[in-house]
């Protein structure tokens, strides 16, 4: 299965964008969310951030979501196109 999605993924390099499904919303109150619900959702965010990166450009065994795989090893042309060039492009914003 990592050769399939590996090979998507260089496939259509121009054409995918990195991102993280998770929302800021920490608590449905009245109340603004403190400073320690606000650390928490920034050390989860750089969790799985750190997570997704060695799956994508790590070249050993890892457990990625709970189960154990191996790691992609995308070329670092791909994986600067996934994390920003893509975007930049896309989007239209100066360098």
């Amino acid at each position: 299965m990592c050769a399939k999605v590996r090979a998507f993924l260089i496939k259509y390099q121009d054409r995918v964008l990195y991102g993280l499904d998770a929302g800021w919303q920490p608590y449905f109150s009245m109340r603004p969310p403190t400073g320690k619900q606000h650390e928490g959702h920034v050390n989860l965010l750089e969790s799985l951030y750190r997570a997704d990166y060695s799956y994508y450009a790590g070249s050993w065994p890892i457990t990625y979501n709970n189960r154990a795989t191996d790691a992609l090893n995308l070329p670092r042309a791909v994986l600067e196109k996934f994390y920003h060039a893509n975007a930049e492009r896309l989007f239209r914003l100066d360098k």
